[in-house]
C-alpha cells in the first residue's frame, strides 16, 4: 500500500491570494479577519500588511488602513511602494510631516516614482515653495505623459514665481487636454486678471460658466471680476445667486463678500464675513503660539546687543560690493503695512529689480548653526563668528543668499539693486546686518490699527499665523515692533522709515527722499508705478495696479467696534509712532 502523499503546502503568498479574492468575492468581513489573523502568524512578511493596508482602504477604514502601511514599511523599509502608498493615504488624512518624510524616502530609492515626485510638488504648493514644486512637477512631466491636474499644477507654480506668460501656456496646454477643466480655467482666469487682462479673464470666466454656471468657484470669481471693475453692487447680486448653499461657509466666498460690503461701505456685515472666513480658516490649522513667538524674540534682543556683536564684527571681513553682483534692498514692515506698494514704486526705476518675497534670509536662520559650525541653535549660533577664523563664514551666508537670489531670476541685467520684501524680514535684522551691513532697509510704517486691520482681512501664514485672530495679530505686531526699536538701539542700520500715509497723500516728495536714501536719481516712473506691466505676487496685487488712493488710510474707523480688544496692546506702538485713535 502507498503512503498517502504530502498535503500540498501552502505557501504566504497563496494565502494572501485566497483571502483578496476572497475579498474581491463579496465576503468581505471573512477575507478581513483571515487577513488580520495573518498579521499575527507572520508580523514580518510585507506582504501581509500590504493586502491588509489595501483591504482596510478600499472598505474605508483609513487610520486602520495607515497602521498596516507603518507595519508594512517596518518589515519592507527599503520598499518604495511601501514609502509612496503610505505618503499617499498621509496625504489624503491632511499629516503633512510624514507625508514629507516618506514622499522624500520613496524618491531616494526610485528617483522615477512619479508618485512621490507628485506629493512633494503638491506639499510645495500648499507651503508656497514654488521653485521646488515647479522642479517636481516637471520631473513628474518627464516621467508621465502631460494630464489636465498636472499641468495645472505646473501653471500654478509658475505663477506664482512670477513666470506668468509660461504659466499661460500650461493653463493652455491644460485646457486642450481637458476643455471641461473648470477649477484649472477660474485659476487661469484669476491669473489673468491679477496681471489686468480683463478681456482674457472674462473670456476664460464665460468658458467655464458654460460647462458650469452654478459651480462655486465660478460665481465667486465673476463677484470678483465685477469688484475690481468698480461694480460692488453687481458682485454682490451674484453672490447672493448662491442663496444658501454649503458655498456660503467657504472661506473664499466669505472673503470675497467681506470685500464687497467693505466697498459698499456695509462696515459691520463686512467685518462679520472676514470673521466668519478666519474663523473656517483657523480651525485648520495650528494655531499662534504667543509663548513660542515671545521667547524667540527675548533671545533674539539677548543675541544682537552692542556689546555682544563689537567681537563679532571685529573678526568679520570686509564686505566688498564693487564690481560684485546684484545687492539687496530690504523693504521690511508688518504684512499689509505697505511694503508691496514700496516696491511696486521702486521696480518701476530702471535700476531696481523686484525681488518680492524672498525666504532666504528666513532659511538662513535655519542654516545658522551649521554655516558658523556652531552647536548652539540660531541665534545663539552667531556669536561663535567671534571665534578666532570662523568669521569668514558670513561670506558663505552673503553667497548663499546671492546665488539664490539669481537662481530665482530676481536679479535683472543691468540693475545693481534687487528689492526683498520678505513680510516679518525685520525679526532677523541682526543676521542682514552682518551679512549685508551696508544695505539699504526701508521700514514700510502705517497706522497700527489699520495694519492689524488688514492683516485680519487677509489670509496669511507669516508670524506664525498671527493674523488669525485680531488679538494674535495685534500681539505680534507689538512684538515685531519692540523688536525694530531694540535693534536699531544696538545696531548701525542703514535705516530709512517710510509712512504708507505719506507716500499716498503727496508722493513725489517721499519718493524722492527713498531714491536719494538708496542712491538713485529720481526717475518720473517710480509716481507712475501703475503702468509697471510687472504683477505682484501678493494680496496687494490689485491696489498696486492702480493709480495712488486714499481710501485706506485709517480705514480702521470703520470698524473701531470691533477694534476695542485690541487698543490696549497696539496703544504703545500707536502712541510712540505719532498716530491717533
Amino acid at each position: 500500500m502507498l503512503p498517502p502523499e504530502p498535503a500540498p503546502v501552502v505557501t504566504v503568498e497563496q494565502l494572501i491570494a485566497q483571502c483578496l479574492a476572497q475579498y474581491e468575492s463579496a465576503d468581505r468581513a471573512g477575507a478581513l479577519t483571515r487577513l488580520q489573523a495573518m498579521t499575527t502568524a507572520y508580523p514580518d512578511h510585507p506582504g501581509v500588511w500590504e493586502a491588509l493596508a489595501r483591504v482596510l482602504r478600499h472598505a474605508g477604514c483609513r487610520e486602520e488602513a495607515v497602521v498596516a502601511l507603518r507595519q508594512w514599511v517596518v518589515s519592507a523599509p527599503d520598499s518604495h511602494d511601501a514609502h509612496t502608498d503610505l505618503a499617499g493615504l498621509l496625504h489624503e488624512l491632511g499629516n503633512k510631516v510624514d507625508v514629507e518624510y516618506h514622499a522624500r524616502r520613496a524618491l531616494a530609492l526610485n528617483p522615477l516614482n512619479a508618485q512621490a515626485h507628485n506629493l512633494l510638488g503638491m506639499l510645495a504648493l500648499d507651503d508656497l515653495r514654488a521653485e521646488e514644486a515647479e522642479f517636481h512637477f516637471r520631473q513628474l512631466l518627464l516621467l508621465h505623459e502631460p494630464l489636465a491636474p498636472l499641468c495645472a499644477n505646473l501653471a500654478t507654480a509658475l505663477q506664482r514665481q512670477g513666470k506668468l506668460d509660461e504659466a499661460a501656456a500650461i493653463f493652455s496646454q491644460m485646457l486642450e487636454l481637458d476643455p471641461a477643466n473648470v477649477d484649472g480655467c477660474i485659476s487661469w482666469a484669476r491669473m489673468e486678471e491679477a496681471r489686468r487682462n480683463f478681456s482674457r479673464a472674462w473670456e476664460l470666466l464665460a468658458h467655464a460658466e458654460r460647462i458650469a454656471p452654478l459651480r462655486p468657484n465660478v460665481v465667486i470669481a465673476r463677484a470678483v471680476l465685477l469688484r475690481r471693475e468698480k461694480q460692488p453692487e453687481a458682485a454682490l447680486a451674484v453672490l447672493d445667486t448662491l442663496g444658501k448653499s454649503s458655498a456660503r461657509l467657504m472661506p473664499d466666498y466669505l472673503r470675497e463678500r467681506g470685500e464687497v460690503l467693505d466697498r459698499l461701505g456695509r462696515y459691520p456685515e463686512a467685518f462679520a464675513a472676514y470673521s466668519q472666513a478666519k474663523a473656517l480658516i483657523h480651525a485648520n490649522r495650528p494655531g499662534y503660539d504667543a509663548a513660542a513667538q515671545q521667547q524667540l524674540a527675548v533671545r533674539l534682543k539677548q543675541v544682537f546687543t552692542r556689546h555682544r556683536m563689537a567681537p563679532v564684527l571685529l573678526n568679520l571681513p570686509a564686505v566688498q560690493t564693487t564690481g560684485t553682483a546684484a545687492q539687496p534692498l530690504f523693504i521690511i514692515g508688518f504684512p499689509r503695512s505697505g511694503t508691496t506698494l514700496t516696491e511696486q514704486i521702486l521696480a518701476s526705476h530702471p535700476q531696481i529689480s523686484a525681488g518680492d518675497e524672498l525666504d532666504f534670509i528666513h532659511r538662513l536662520s535655519l542654516l545658522g548653526s551649521h554655516l558658523c559650525a556652531s552647536p548652539q541653535p540660531y541665534p545663539e549660533c552667531m556669536l561663535d563668528l567671534a571665534r578666532p577664523g570662523n568669521g569668514a563664514a558670513i561670506e558663505t551666508f552673503r553667497h548663499y543668499y546671492l546665488c539664490n537670489a539669481q537662481l530665482a531670476g530676481v536679479i535683472e541685467p543691468g540693475r545693481d539693486l534687487f528689492t526683498d520684501k520678505m513680510p516679518l524680514n525685520e525679526v532677523n535684522l541682526g543676521l542682514i546686518y552682518l551679512a549685508f551691513p551696508q544695505a539699504p532697509i526701508v521700514h514700510l510704517l502705517r497706522h497700527p490699527l489699520d495694519v492689524v486691520l488688514s492683516t485680519f482681512f487677509t489670509d496669511l501664514s507669516h508670524g506664525g499665523h498671527c493674523g488669525d485672530e485680531l488679538v494674535s495679530a495685534a500681539q505680534h505686531y507689538a512684538l515685531a515692533f519692540d523688536l525694530i526699536q531694540h535693534y536699531r538701539r544696538e545696531l548701525d542700520l542703514n535705516y530709512l522709515a517710510v509712512r504708507y500715509e505719506d507716500l499716498v497723500t503727496d508722493p513725489e516728495p517721499h519718493v524722492r527722499r527713498l531714491l536719494d536714501f538708496i542712491g538713485k536719481p529720481f526717475d518720473a516712473r517710480c509716481l507712475a508705478f501703475h503702468e509697471n506691466t510687472r504683477t505682484a505676487r501678493t494680496a496687494s496685487y490689485a491696489q498696486v495696479s492702480e493709480k495712488l488712493y486714499t481710501r485706506s488710510r485709517y480705514r480702521y474707523r470703520n470698524y473701531l467696534p470691533q477694534l476695542e480688544a485690541v487698543l490696549p496692546i497696539l496703544r504703545p506702538a500707536i502712541e510712540q509712532l505719532g498716530y491717533e485713535v
